[in-house]
């Protein structure tokens, strides 16, 4: 028979995403994959811990071990946004010592990372100079309390004050610690007035590429996304812009969040015309599960949508406007990282604070169309971790599929038919995979032989 060139040649390397039967499925060689539903992985993945080496990692990167006591130290991460102090940086620089005070005094005595959601000058915007004045500043409060902590554990995002080129700023993308993950959202890359969303659609295609590889490494450590600018919507969206195209960036999180990864989102920005105050002020948490308010596009419209992940402002370091009789307490956040459980507690210069208050009508900004969020959350919070089990890829004949848990497979040619009128060609499969859980994504890719008339010249 005549082979068909150029048409049906080779479909090595093609992704699809489909259910998978969890006895025999049926897969079509020819553009008909069957589409289906992604869902959570629940296998548990076992993790091998090594005592004896003082400080020791923990491989899957969950905690240190101490050789003397045998026990668990759990990984400690500090955050905070916005040290914008009225009065200049070494007023804001006493407000960040005061805050840590308390954090120590209360059983915190170390720290292992530190984020900082941007803005480090109050007067100005994009003064270098000015910029990297703010961040020398806060960085020796930083260590003033914790000497112990590693400049490269310190990890600073640009902000709309900032000047982009300044000493001291977070690359964009990731970066990493072995305890935990971190991807910094520059202002440039979701930038205030979202004034470019061709940009902010790159940013949310290579934030979904990190997250990928997350899940398929089975990364089951909590990953903190860090960005200047919030995702609700508010008067500010309504006004300005912010937050107009940050439903490309909320759906990637969202879905990543939804297949199993443990996801913090911190972000800064909003601690000008009581803009946050319906959420709580300067003191907003909303954990899985909770309602947030996500434009589309557009700064009249926004959906109702719920989180997959955690959600948060990291703490206001030098001022928060209050014009509505909403929580204007400056604070930071500590975060106790051990295997299962990520601990979350939010602290202001006399001690614990909540970590959301309630919210309030921001009348100030003639707000509507919404309703305040009056929940509160005290600290401490406990946030789950789940375990995220690792992508497999397994070939068998010429079929290959890559799905989490995958241990095996069998596969079987059973039909190749062909269509003259049409110049095109059919092949049909059995295939029969292992440790597949039914409704997961799965990515199949098949070789067609030349003998069944594909040719790929």
């Amino acid at each position: 028979m005549k082979k068909f060139k150029k048409l049906v040649a080779l479909l090595l390397a093609m992704m699809m995403v489909f259910s998978i039967a969890p006895v025999a499925a049926f897969a079509e060689g020819y553009l008909s994959f069957e589409e289906g539903i992604v869902s959570e992985p629940t296998e548990q993945k076992a993790v091998e811990q090594e005592i004896g080496v003082i400080d020791l990692v923990d491989p899957d990167g969950a905690e240190t071990y101490d050789a003397d006591s045998g026990s668990s130290v759990p990984a400690i991460v500090i955050a905070g946004s916005d040290f914008q102090n009225p009065n200049g940086n070494k007023a804001g620089a006493q407000t960040v010592t005061n805050i840590l005070t308390q954090m120590k005094n209360d059983g915190h005595t170390k720290a292992d990372g530190f984020l900082f959601c941007g803005d480090y000058d109050y007067s100005t915007v994009n003064n270098q100079t000015r910029t990297e004045a703010g961040i020398t500043a806060l960085k020796n409060a930083v260590t003033g309390t914790y000497s112990t902590l590693a400049n490269d554990r310190m990890v600073l995002v640009e902000g709309n004050h900032d000047a982009a080129a300044a000493s001291g700023l977070a690359t964009s993308g990731a970066h990493d610690a072995a305890e935990y993950g971190v991807y910094v959202i520059n202002e440039d890359d979701y930038m205030w007035n979202n004034s470019n969303e061709a940009t902010i659609q790159n940013t949310a295609n290579a934030l979904k590429s990190y997250l990928d590889t997350k899940a398929a490494e089975g990364f089951d450590s909590p990953i903190f996304v860090l960005s200047h600018l919030p995702l609700h919507y508010s008067m500010r969206t309504y006004y300005d812009g912010d937050g107009k195209y940050a439903n490309y960036i909320f759906d990637v999180l969202n879905e990543a969040g939804a297949a199993g990864l443990n996801i913090i989102f911190l972000y800064g920005h909003d601690h000008s015309n009581g803009w946050d105050d319906y959420l709580g002020g300067a003191a907003v948490y909303l954990a899985k599960g909770d309602k947030i308010n996500i434009a589309q596009g557009s700064k009249t419209k926004f959906n109702v949508e719920t989180l997959n992940f955690t959600y948060m402002n990291a703490g206001f370091t030098g001022y928060y406007e209050n014009h509505n009789g909403a929580d204007n307490t400056l604070t930071m956040t500590v975060f106790e990282i051990s295997d299962d459980t990520v601990t979350v507690e939010r602290y202001d210069a006399n001690g614990k604070h909540n970590l959301k208050s309630a919210g309030v009508t921001n009348s100030y900004k003639n707000e509507s169309g919404y309703a305040p969020n009056k929940t509160v959350y005290v600290s401490p919070q406990y946030i789950s971790l789940t375990a995220v089990t690792p992508q497999a890829t397994v070939t068998n004949v010429n079929v290959s599929v890559t799905a989490a848990g995958l241990t095996g497979l069998t596969a079987a040619k059973k039909t190749v038919t062909f269509d003259t009128s049409k110049y095109s060609a059919y092949a049909s499969y059995d295939i029969n995979p292992e440790g597949y859980t039914q409704g997961d994504t799965a990515t199949v890719a098949i070789t067609l032989d030349a003998e069944d008339g594909f040719d790929s010249s």
